[in-house]
């Protein structure tokens, strides 16, 4: 999901940039409406980027093991938390926060790349 929202937010920068000035259109509350126009959208040519590599790193960390996808899972929930009340969305955004609190409960001793691997050659 974060890899594909990197690549989104690549695209969206690139193609349609106007889009991050509506984002916040439909926020559930006025302040995060007034906080996204004063604050992010006149410093997109940073912030968008900056999400960008956020949420790459995130995909990538959550790939890992151990400290690195705890670390990522923390940092998810709290960006996920961020945007409940950012529209239409925040109920999704509120799932995937409690997903990454409970990801916080585990422990990741290998890579999802070597789990995956030894589950291919069990089956095979």
């Amino acid at each position: 999901m974060y890899l594909l929202g990197a690549l989104a937010h690549v695209a969206l920068g690139v193609l349609a940039p106007e889009i991050y000035a509506r984002f916040a259109d439909q926020a559930f509350v006025g302040v995060y409406t007034d906080v996204w126009t004063g604050l992010v959208v006149p410093n997109l040519w940073i912030m968008q980027p900056l999400v960008t590599v956020f949420e790459f790193g995130l995909a990538v960390a959550l790939l890992w093991r151990g400290r690195a996808v705890l670390a990522a899972h923390a940092a998810g929930a709290v960006f996920q938390a961020g945007l409940v009340l950012s529209g239409p969305w925040g109920p999704v955004n509120a799932v995937l926060t409690l997903v990454h609190v409970a990801g916080l409960r585990s422990s990741y001793p290998e890579t999802i790349v070597t789990v995956a691997s030894r589950r291919l050659q069990e089956v095979a």
